[in-house]
């Protein structure tokens, strides 16, 4: 493997600068900046520590496995229900859109999105503890009311081993070298006293959005929520991208001395139309519709979408806690185009059905400055319809997971912590094994009943609280994952596994209200990345030479990059946030495809019932493809250098009403967001908002 001298450097400057940039502006913390560290966990909500909690009730069942390493919290960043309320997102995409280093692209008939950080693979979701697979997420994230959650948060670190699998489950794409890149965790809305709220607006495509929630207490620890919203839009004429969305939520819980059990139901349903297809010329789109690309009009006619999270835990005694969880996910569509589906050749359209089953089962020792944890995480994935670009190709697959993290507080500044990861993949039916000829190429369709070979991953940490002010931490990773039987490579190549060792560190600094500070960088030395060769393959029924196929190959490459926040509030009335994510890769393919530059600045302004927010996005120029997927297959093009701004002005006109008037993209930036599709530009609407 090729290293250098970066994690050395990173090391000594994080800790050199978190001992003297500014110490002489640093003031004197409040009480959760204390020297020091303290037991937080990131519980989807809001990060707690322990003392906040009832003296007499447990945590969340999910805390446990949720719980995010104190090495990795400075690259941790957490939307509370507040944060949201300001940035006024029109879904949750922009949500996350706003998160640091995050890129995001919206497309059409086969997905509706991808998230990527730190170069791309796969991004980890979880709603209320559930795992979601990126092709079950990619479907429901755009049809999430962002009014039905309480938080979300972001790990950008790629070495946290108790939330998901490490090994490449319930994918699309061939490119299943790739571990998961950080995690997405999303909350829904949970009640500590009885709440009504409800929200009306009407914006432009006649776009009508409503919303009720209605929460409270049951006896003195329960709770339950009721939840209910409306998404339609006509959308931009001709560009087939309306939708009208149900969603309906139902959550209750309740917690003991020593117990707590608590359970979700998510359910959306509707029609969704995929934003229509633009011709690609000379990398510059055309906004016309050609002929061609209007038979190719579709979209989801209907989606059904569910997510059913159960989860429980049981304290035995001050030292052990056992934790255990149930989820079941599902999508349910047809997806429809004039034109049918050229891989299924089924006139019209066909349906795909994929459901996901999962088991988590933990146990905790917490014996105070040592703590040990374990569990299993045993999932199913089955779809018999096949789904995406492998439409009519059954899938059913089984993961395995055993996970085993400890940590330690050597000292009251100095916290260590080592996790370790084994994941055993199953597939019963797969996606058809390629078979590569001259020209074409064509499906085994015998492929499946086989076990993949052992995906592996190891980490170790520190964090270290070096005064009142400055924290500094760092990490040490290493993943290895099997090779995939399925990839189409040239003269039947062994690509081997591919293998990744990770440094990451950062800094952090809290000088005083006005100025809060955090850096954090990264270096991925990969062997045997997947990368497209740039050859093309069709199958045998694609006489047109329409539907290109690309062959993979393996190379090394490093990728390296660094994320800088800062916020404060510069006045009682006057708040900011922002930040910057850079990276580049040392592989010429591999550093096209991620954007080298994202940041974010929010600007948000209060004083008694007037409140006005702003928020500024902007990405550097990169190549996409149609797969979505980085360094992957897919026809080319640019995403365009796009600065976007997004604003709301709020009137509060009585102590439970409030009137919004919200602007999106209102520079009015007509630009590509992934597979053909362009953004619709400036929209605007009017909210009124109660609670009762």
């Amino acid at each position: 493997m090729k290293h250098n001298k970066l994690l050395t450097v990173l090391l000594v400057s994080s800790i050199a600068c978190g001992g003297t940039v500014l110490s002489v502006q640093a003031q004197e913390s409040d009480n959760e900046n204390t020297t020091v560290l303290s037991d937080v966990q990131v519980t989807g909500k809001k990060i707690v520590t322990p003392a906040k909690e009832a003296a007499n009730t447990m945590a969340d069942p999910v805390d446990a496995r949720l719980a995010v390493p104190e090495s990795s919290k400075i690259a941790t960043e957490t939307f509370t229900q507040e944060d949201i309320e300001k940035m006024h997102p029109k879904d949750i995409l922009e949500l996350i859109q706003n998160g640091m280093g995050l890129n995001v692209m919206r497309y059409g008939a086969k997905g509706y999105c991808k998230v990527e950080t730190r170069g791309g693979d796969e991004i980890g979701y979880i709603i209320d503890g559930v795992w979601l697979p990126e092709t079950q997420a990619s479907r429901m994230l755009m049809n999430l009311p962002v009014d039905m959650i309480e938080s979300i948060t972001f790990c950008r670190d790629a070495s946290i081993l108790t939330m998901g699998p490490v090994a490449s489950f319930a994918q699309t794409n061939v490119k299943s070298g790739a571990p998961a890149q950080g995690y997405i965790i999303i909350t829904t809305m949970t009640p500590t006293k009885s709440v009504d709220k409800a929200k009306v607006s009407y914006g432009t495509f006649n776009a009508e959005k409503a919303s009720y929630v209605h929460g409270d207490k049951i006896g003195d620890t329960g709770y339950y929520t009721l939840g209910y919203a409306k998404d339609k839009t006509d959308g931009m004429d001709g560009w087939n991208n309306s939708q009208n969305l149900n969603t309906y939520l139902f959550k209750i819980g309740d917690k003991g001395k020593d117990w707590v059990a608590n359970m979700t139901l998510l359910y959306n349903e509707g029609d969704v139309h995929n934003k229509a297809y633009f011709n690609s010329v000379a990398d510059s789109y055309a906004l016309n519709i050609t002929p061609a690309n209007k038979l190719a009009l579709g979209g989801f006619l209907p989606i059904k979408t569910t997510v059913l999270a159960m989860n429980a835990a049981k304290k035995w005694d001050e030292h052990h806690t056992t934790d255990f969880s149930f989820g079941w996910s599902s999508v349910d569509s047809y997806r429809w185009a004039l034109n049918g589906d050229p891989i299924t050749k089924k006139a019209g359209g066909f349906y795909e059905r994929d459901y996901l089953r999962q088991l988590n089962l933990g146990h905790t020792l917490d014996y105070g400055r040592d703590k040990l944890k374990f569990g299993t995480q045993l999932m199913w994935f089955d779809s018999p319809t096949g789904l995406g670009a492998y439409g009519g190709g059954p899938r059913e697959e089984e993961l395995y997971g055993f996970y085993l993290y400890g940590e330690r507080k050597a000292t009251d500044k100095v916290i260590l912590d080592v996790s370790a990861r084994l994941d055993k993949k199953h597939i019963t039916s797969g996606i058809g094994k390629y078979l590569a000829g001259s020209t074409s190429i064509a499906y085994d369709r015998l492929f499946g009943d086989m076990w993949e070979g052992n995906s592996v991953s190891t980490s170790v940490g520190a964090a270290y609280q070096i005064n009142k002010v400055y924290k500094a931490t760092a990490r040490l990773g290493y993943s290895q994952q099997a090779d995939n039987d399925f990839a189409l490579v040239e003269n039947n190549e062994k690509l081997g596994d591919e293998k990744r060792i990770k440094y990451e560190t950062g800094v952090e600094a809290n000088y005083s209200k006005v100025l809060n500070a955090s850096l954090t960088a990264f270096y991925y030395d990969i062997d045997n990345a997947r990368v497209a060769t740039g050859n093309k393959y069709y199958e045998s029924w694609d006489t047109s030479y329409s539907y290109p196929v690309y062959s993979y190959t393996a190379r090394d490459l490093q990728r390296r990059g660094f994320e800088l926040g800062l916020h404060g509030d510069l006045t009682d009335h006057f708040g900011y946030k922002a930040s910057y994510a850079y990276f580049t890769s040392s592989d010429a393919l591999d550093n096209s495809r991620t954007p080298h530059n994202l940041y974010n600045i929010a600007l948000n302004y209060k004083n008694k019932d007037i409140s006005a927010n702003l928020m500024l996005h902007h990405n550097s120029q990169y190549r996409g493809t149609s797969s979505g997927v980085n360094a992957g297959s897919g026809t080319d093009f640019n995403m365009d250098r796009v600065t976007t701004i997004d604003i709301n002005i709020n009137k509060e006109l009585n102590a439970n009403t409030t009137l919004t008037l919200f602007g999106n993209n209102i520079t009015d930036q007509r630009y590509a967001t992934g597979m053909y599709v362009y953004d619709t530009g400036a929209t605007y609407g009017v909210q009124i908002s109660k609670e009762f």
